[in-house]
């Protein structure tokens, strides 16, 4: 605990030195700075709260196209593949991230090698990073179209017992534990 100690001093001539004792006055420039942080916790709350309200729907629309794609799919003839290649964007805001984990894979129809990628969305940039890591250089079973192989779907129900058992934990228990590791204490913090 730090204690600070303000001296008065006193000049014994004719009047004491009103000035070195009376409370700080914020300049100009301070209360520039003050403003400006301000502002800029206010756009970072409008900006959290957009890109909350933008998520849902996102994945929403995600899950719904994913389904419409898949219909029929199951009668498509398999190939093996390999996932290749695995990336996460994000978008960072304060009560979740708008994480994209994507997963790359290659296959071979016919002597012809094609490739295609899976996406999911995460509230949590981590969650992406765990689901894309999981399955790096897996090898995997492709679907594809007969008459065009270069369109191709990859089901999770076609994969591994890796990837059955890979359910990620429901939206809000994500979202609950992003929002709780964000309201949590950095170390050394009190």
């Amino acid at each position: 605990m730090i204690v600070r100690v303000r001296l008065l001093i006193f000049d014994l001539g004719d009047s004491p030195d009103y000035s070195v004792y009376s409370p700080p006055m914020v300049g100009e420039h301070e209360l520039f700075i003050l403003m400006g942080k301000g502002l800029g916790y206010l756009s970072l709350g409008v900006y959290s709260v957009l890109l909350a309200l933008f998520w849902g729907p996102a994945f929403i629309v995600r899950n719904v196209a994913r389904s419409f794609r898949e219909l029929g799919v199951d009668s498509w003839p398999r190939a093996n593949g390999t996932v290749t290649n695995r990336n996460v964007n994000a978008v960072h805001g304060w009560i979740l991230d708008l994480a994209i984990g994507k997963l790359e894979y290659t296959y071979k129809v016919h002597g012809e090698y094609y490739a295609g990628t899976v996406t999911r969305q995460f509230p949590d940039e981590q969650a992406a990073w765990d689901f894309v890591d999981a399955h790096r250089d897996e090898p995997v079973v492709v679907r594809y179209r007969d008459e065009e192989p270069q369109v191709s779907r990859m089901l999770i129900s076609d994969q591994g017992m890796g990837w059955a058992t890979d359910r990620e934990p429901g939206l809000l228990w994500q979202v609950w534990q992003h929002v709780r590791n964000e309201v949590r204490p950095r170390d050394g913090a009190r």
